[in-house]
């Protein structure tokens, strides 16, 4: 099924790069200067609309973009994907589900009663409305910069972040967060090494917030038009 196609690709979006530790922004020694992008995630799981549009750092390609908006719980959402060889799209709104590939004539669709039909909301929420998106680890911060009045650079010390880790061993990681006027996301920049050598950079940007209009599913065709 195509929930997990594009969610769990590890070449950008597997367990290295969302790896997730639950403590307080407040933690660490840093934990009073990263308050602002602590909010700032909170908020941005308070979005009712938004587009979020991945960029592979390296390649300048889009990889991912998001367009969703919730209708009171319900999300209703359009996704486009790309691993560099297969285009993926997929549409939901709550009582349908349309996917489909590159190369292929028309959407597959699902409704509620069907097997494989899933959908998300402000209690299950997509994995692109979640404020793990933006990787935040207070206690293995090494470092924060304030940059240009909006930016905020931070460091991690990799010896701590790895001892808090069971899944990947870095061997750097950086990450950025840009924050518009009310302190809102507008992008995220990470770049991290792992200690295998492999390294991965993407930048995501936040845009279109509480401003997208009715999400409707468009021809297939377009849905699968490169971004």
């Amino acid at each position: 099924m195509p929930k997990g196609i594009f969610e769990s690709r590890p070449s950008f979006f597997g367990a290295a790069v969302l790896t997730v530790f639950l403590v307080s922004c407040s933690e660490g020694e840093f934990g009073a200067q990263l308050e602002g992008i602590g909010s700032a995630r909170e908020k941005y799981e308070e979005l009712e609309s938004a587009r979020v549009t991945v960029t592979d750092s390296f390649t300048g390609r889009v990889i991912e973009d998001f367009r969703f908006r919730y209708e009171g719980d319900t999300l209703t959402y359009l996704y486009w994907a790309t691993d560099g060889e297969t285009v993926y799209a997929e549409y939901n709104n709550g009582s349908r589900l349309c996917y489909g590939y590159g190369g292929e004539a028309d959407w597959t669709a699902l409704t509620v009663s069907d097997d494989g039909f899933y959908s998300y909301g402000r209690g299950i929420k997509h994995r692109l409305t979640k404020k793990s998106l933006f990787f935040l680890d207070a206690p293995s911060v090494s470092s924060v910069d304030f940059r240009d009045g909006n930016g905020v650079a931070v460091e991690y010390d990799v010896k701590k972040l790895n001892k808090r880790s069971d899944k990947e061993k870095f061997s750097e990681l950086t990450t950025e967060f840009r924050l518009d006027k009310s302190g809102y996301i507008e992008v995220f920049i990470r770049e991290h090494t792992l200690s295998d050598g492999g390294e991965f950079a993407y930048k995501i940007e936040i845009t279109d917030m509480n401003a997208a209009g009715v999400i409707e599913r468009p021809d297939f065709s377009e849905a699968l038009q490169s971004r």
